[in-house]
């Protein structure tokens, strides 16, 4: 996926948008990612 950079554009991705800089499965902590998925897990679960 590119994306086109418009003047005025922040180069900072915002919170939870995707950048276009690619990623390698291997480069990823899953460890940490499974770990996050299961406390937004819980986090929605409870909820009120």
């Amino acid at each position: 996926m590119t994306t086109e950079t418009t003047e005025g554009q922040s180069s900072a991705p915002s919170v939870g948008a995707t950048t276009d800089i690619p990623v390698a499965w291997h480069q990823i902590n899953w460890r940490e990612a499974e770990r996050n998925v299961r406390r937004l897990q819980t986090r929605i679960a409870v909820r009120p």
